[in-house]
């Protein structure tokens, strides 16, 4: 009787959890293993434009788009380029992660989204959003990810429900992932796949977040995913609160269907190594890297083979012993690399990667982790800080005219957190990621990207030209 109800109950929840996605959380494992090698994808030898002001798509009436296979990557390649202009942030409230309270035991504020939209809409009432129209398909996944690692995340067939090692596997794989234990403990079969909702589906809408992203970019130069910058993520493997490779399967669909002669430029400026994008990216002659990273915390030990490679690297030594970070915070840096040789550092490398590969998109992964109080960081980079440096990244990719996207990726900061780390250090945050983003974002919208809409001729002395 139990399994007849734990049945129902899962075939309740696939046709209400998942009815945004159109694709069955018990899926045809063998139609899945195959997705990857048999995408029905355009390649770079079929008639693609390419310049900047060259069409997205190469068809141009309505039933013309409808067949066009390059509409799977997302809605927006259905619809006539004209309604795409003016459009830059890309937001859902699927974004958010919730489940019973138990997000609140993480330190990565996963609600931060939703009030970094209500931030936007109140000080920037004009802005138009652009809302994805569901999780990206499994058949994009499939152009990134193995076809074993996206079974594992995923029940894929009906007996599976019944499977114990199965569940307990899957249930394992996403507690590591979220790296919340807690989720160890959560046993019976309708709380995994109520898991697999509240916390999946949050995921595969902010990777076709950053997909969408990445087309509004090239349509009007600049944009930002407020979800997103999933850098850990592997082909095969996920890690680090990243389960989805957003930034690389966007990078698929740039240089498969969309732009397949431009050279990309990954600018990752989050606190911990970019080691999935590495992986993943790092041996393809088309993309570039730019990480600066803590080279004392995770993911900076993490050796990839000798195909892959950071072109631009700096791997930071923040000058703060971990037992003396909390003196940091109260103003005793004992030699602690700060905001201005921080940047000193960053506007040299990054001139240096926009002068040698000359990129003609920029992914910028704007972690705010790297904030003096962030209990993850370890470094001592000041709010001004961040805002001076997300303004630096924007203006040199501005005044070159190369689209950018931003997406958020790490930040810890947050306020009804009790920020307890290592088992040695308490604080209390008095400014959160959150809060960060929006400042960052506001200097960006009302100091930064206005000095490079006006036409050129119309600019004042002190304006790029």
């Amino acid at each position: 009787m139990e399994k007849v109800i734990i049945g129902l109950s899962a075939l309740f929840l696939i046709t209400t959890s998942y009815s945004m996605d159109n694709t069955p959380l018990l899926a045809d494992s063998e139609k899945a293993q195959e997705l990857d090698r048999k995408a029905e994808w355009p390649r770079p030898e079929e008639k693609l434009r390419d310049s900047t002001n060259a069409p997205l798509l190469l068809a141009t009436s309505k039933e013309e788009r409808a067949q066009d296979p390059r509409t799977k990557w997302s809605s927006l390649l259905s619809r006539p380029e004209e309604e795409l202009l003016g459009t830059h942030i890309v937001y859902h409230p699927g974004y958010n992660v919730t489940f019973f309270g138990l997000e609140k035991k993480h330190p990565f504020d996963s609600t931060k989204y939703q009030q970094i939209k209500r931030y936007l809409d109140a000080r920037h009432p004009d802005l138009r959003f652009h809302r994805p129209a569901g999780p990206v398909p499994d058949e994009v996944l499939a152009t990134v990810h193995t076809s074993e690692y996206l079974n594992k995340l995923r029940l894929t067939k009906f007996f599976d429900l019944l499977n114990t090692n199965k569940i307990r596997e899957s249930r394992e794989l996403l507690a590591q992932i979220s790296e919340m234990n807690d989720l160890k403990d959560q046993k019976t079969t309708v709380m995994l796949l109520m898991l697999y909702s509240k916390l999946l589906k949050p995921m595969r809408l902010a990777v076709q977040g950053t997909i969408d992203a990445t087309l509004l970019a090239i349509k009007n130069g600049w944009s930002v995913n407020l979800g997103g910058g999933f850098h850990h993520a592997r082909a095969e493997m996920g890690s680090g609160y990243c389960f989805y490779a957003d930034v690389p399967i966007a990078i698929q669909l740039l240089l498969r269907a969309i732009r397949p002669t431009w050279t990309i430029l990954i600018v990752d400026l989050d606190v911990h190594h970019g080691d999935g994008n590495e992986a993943i990216c790092g041996s393809d002659p088309k993309v570039f890297i730019l990480d600066m990273f803590n080279k004392n915390i995770f993911a900076a030990d993490r050796k990839p083979d000798k195909a892959k490679r950071v072109n631009y690297m700096a791997a930071i030594e923040p000058g703060i012993l971990d037992g003396e970070w909390l003196n940091t915070l109260n103003g005793d840096k004992h030699g602690a690399i700060g905001d201005d040789k921080y940047l000193e550092q960053l506007n040299a490398l990054y001139t240096k990667a926009l002068e040698e590969c000359k990129p003609d998109f920029i992914f910028y992964n704007a972690g705010t982790d790297v904030y003096r109080e962030d209990p993850l960081g370890r470094m001592n980079i000041t709010q001004d800080g961040i805002i001076r440096r997300d303004a630096l990244v924007f203006e040199k990719a501005l005044e070159r005219g190369i689209p950018i996207c931003m997406v958020p990726s790490g930040g810890y900061a947050k306020k009804d957190f009790p920020q307890i780390a290592d088992n040695y250090y308490s604080h209390v945050i008095k400014t959160s990621s959150s809060e960060i983003i929006c400042s960052s974002l506001s200097n960006l919208l009302e100091n930064v990207i206005p000095k490079y809409s006006k036409p050129r001729d119309q600019r004042s002395e002190d304006e790029p030209t």
